[in-house]
């Protein structure tokens, strides 16, 4: 028997390192760069500034990363949204993840802070000015919603429980840009992107349930602890929601770009993260998270009442 299912099932593929990345991000940070530079007006110093903030966030991610032996597969540049880093292997990890999530914003505003400080004493009004995108972009990152740090790290302490919440505030979020394209129409970009998201997370938790109440697998796992035959069997259940597809399900062999269906069975596998966490570190870290918000607003207020003086 352990032979037969050997054969009808072959070994899943393997992660193996993306040879994309550099190209990749060199694009995202062109298409950021020159999105960024429609809606400032032209402005190249804005770009330039905004790149750098963004290069030095996503700086802290991949070093807490590296400290914290994380693989990292490929990095992005997303328009508005910002920077996103992604790693090929789950963050079990409930405190890993939270120190990687806060490795990106918190050093941007300390970086923030100290320049505001600095600009000020010596009168310096293109110093501020960099000051306050340091302190508003991290701020901003920090918000609590999804794709944002903010929103992955408010769902990384209150785990499944924030699942609706966030998804509302998606939708909120979608909403305000959509709004906000009567004023700047380069926004319904942020929009589609956001929608986008909100589909995604929509479509991956309708295919769960149907995957675990059509196949009776454990999805609660990361896509290295998924077994050959569940990985071939979540595969042909996926290509059969593909009417006419250029795939036959049944064929258990690899095609030339099989990367796309191992990212689409990794989307629907979740290894649920050990909440290593107690109260009180919990506590402490929403302290954290709110002073990241507020201490830059307090920061560019009390600098705007200065200059004004």
């Amino acid at each position: 028997m352990e032979k037969e299912e050997f054969q009808q099932y072959p070994p899943k593929p393997e992660l193996g390192a993306d040879k994309t990345t550099v190209p990749k991000f060199i694009f995202t940070l062109g298409a950021f760069g020159l999105l960024f530079y429609f809606l400032s007006g032209g402005s190249i110093d804005a770009v330039f500034t905004i790149l750098i903030i963004l290069l030095i966030h996503e700086f802290g991610h991949l070093t807490a990363m590296k400290l914290l032996g994380q693989r990292i597969e490929s990095i992005l540049i997303f328009p508005v949204l910002g920077g996103i880093s992604f790693s090929d292997e789950d963050i079990a990890s409930q405190k890993k993840l939270v120190i990687i999530l806060l490795s990106g914003p918190l050093p941007g505003i300390v970086i923030g802070a100290g320049l505001m400080w600095y600009a000020l004493g010596i009168q310096h009004d293109f110093l501020t000015l960099v000051a306050g995108a340091f302190l508003m972009v991290n701020a901003f990152n920090l918000l609590p919603f999804d794709p944002l740090d903010g929103g992955k790290l408010l769902e990384a302490l209150f785990t499944e429980s924030y699942d609706k919440i966030k998804l509302a505030f998606l939708i909120i979020v979608a909403a305000s840009f959509t709004l906000g394209t009567f004023y700047n129409t380069m926004l319904v970009v942020v929009a589609l992107l956001v929608g986008l998201r909100i589909y995604s997370m929509i479509r991956a938790s309708k295919l769960r349930s149907e995957v675990i109440s059509e196949l009776n697998v454990d999805l609660n796992k990361s896509y290295e602890e998924i077994t050959d035959r569940e990985y071939w069997e979540i595969r042909r259940y996926l290509l059969k929601q593909i009417p006419n597809g250029p795939i036959n399900p049944d064929l258990f062999e690899p095609f030339d770009n099989e990367k796309v269906l191992v990212n689409q069975v990794k989307s629907i596998v979740r290894r649920p993260l050990q909440l290593d966490m107690n109260t009180g570190q919990k506590f402490c870290v929403f302290l954290l998270w709110l002073t990241g918000i507020f201490v830059p607003l307090y920061i560019l207020t009390s600098a705007l009442s200065q200059i004004n003086l």
